[in-house]
């Protein structure tokens, strides 16, 4: 009859080809932000090479990247990540929504169900 442990062990034990070894794979993946980061730092490369900002031109690349700004500008969400790469301030003058601040404190389970502004808990008064 056959060991079966024995043989797993004699299998794993025995990996001339290393076969059996657990290889991690790097994440060729970039997050959204990332790619809304890259896409407007290429803006800034540009901004920094040809000295103006981009333009409806004939250019396509040009054109593309003016597309791309005005899109953003258009982003009031998409604006407010970008601020802090805006070297040539070419999104000061779009309006940002401000970032939810919480006033209270929040301590406790009650303090969390208490704080319910728009009534998503369904709790009603308690």
């Amino acid at each position: 009859m056959i060991d079966f442990e024995k043989e797993l062990k004699e299998i794993l034990e025995n990996d001339p080809l290393d076969i059996l070894k657990a290889q991690s794979k790097v994440s060729s993946v970039i997050s959204p932000d990332n790619r809304l980061k890259s896409s407007f730092e290429e803006i800034n490369v540009f901004i920094d090479k040809v000295g103006h900002k981009p333009t409806k031109s004939r250019d396509i690349k040009e054109r593309r990247l003016f597309s791309r700004l005005e899109s953003l500008r258009e982003n009031p969400e998409k604006t407010a990540m970008l601020l802090d790469l805006d070297k040539h301030n070419l999104l000061a003058d779009v309006e940002v929504p401000e970032p939810y601040v919480a006033i209270e404190e929040i301590e406790t389970v009650d303090d969390v169900l208490d704080a319910d502004p728009l009534g998503l808990l369904g709790l009603g008064d308690r």
